[in-house]
């Protein structure tokens, strides 16, 4: 078992859609905290993630020389001249760090703050008073853990598992006159599970899109990118 990534002091999020966190009662539906009730775990885990329980790895491997007196298997194979070797086993890789660390850099633990040009006009802002008709959210009062505009997310998939490969062969090898050696092999493997990240709030494409009304465009119009 190769457990996720924890963090103590739980700054671990998920998305559940429609759900609302008690930990953080302000923040933005579909976000839940670890700690949290979580309707797919019973309570959203500090991983972010459960741990994959049932990794067996076997591995088995197998050499035989035949062997013949007489006859045509002599003439065919020798005498402790041919090898045959199979193997297969399982292999699981290991889930990378950097997708546990992306997970911290949401709000309320992280925070970020973007102005686009076209937001600045119509805020009535400048470099002087970049926020305008806007509420400033800085400085920061981390004791109160405030969302500040779309929220960002990178959460796991609750159903994530641990990656895993067969791996399998099959050599042949003879020894030939003038000490050469004649190899016949095949290496073949399959590979399950793999990680990959993909957006599920993009912006719907219609009439009348364009990247300044992105935002209210996005399946969950209150949350921001979704890389899960």
């Amino acid at each position: 078992m190769i457990p996720p990534l924890t963090d103590d002091l739980k700054q671990i999020s998920v998305f559940r859609p429609g759900r609302q966190s008690q930990r953080f009662p302000n923040a933005p539906a579909g976000i839940l905290f670890a700690g949290d009730p979580d309707p797919i775990l019973g309570v959203a885990p500090s991983g972010g993630y459960p741990a994959d329980r049932n990794n067996f790895a076997p591995r088995i491997g197998l050499a035989y020389s035949p062997r013949a007196a007489m006859g045509w298997r002599r003439r065919l194979f020798g005498e402790s001249k041919t090898a045959i070797r199979a193997a297969w086993g399982v292999f699981y890789d290991a889930t990378l760090g950097e997708a546990s660390t992306q997970v911290k850099l949401i709000q309320p633990f992280s925070a970020s703050y973007t102005l686009s040009a076209p937001r600045m006009e119509a805020s009535r802002s400048d470099f002087s008073n970049p926020y305008g008709l806007l509420p400033n959210p800085f400085p920061l009062d981390l004791s109160r853990r405030v969302f500040v505009g779309p929220v960002d997310l990178e959460p796991f998939d609750p159903r994530f598992r641990t990656a895993y490969t067969y791996q399998y062969n099959l050599t042949i090898q003879r020894e030939l006159p003038g000490s050469l050696l004649l190899q016949l092999a095949y290496v073949g493997s399959n590979s399950f599970k793999q990680s990959r990240e993909r957006e599920l709030n993009p912006a719907v494409a219609g009439p009348g899109a364009t990247p300044d009304n992105a935002q209210e465009r996005r399946i969950y119009p209150q949350l921001g990118t979704l890389r899960l």
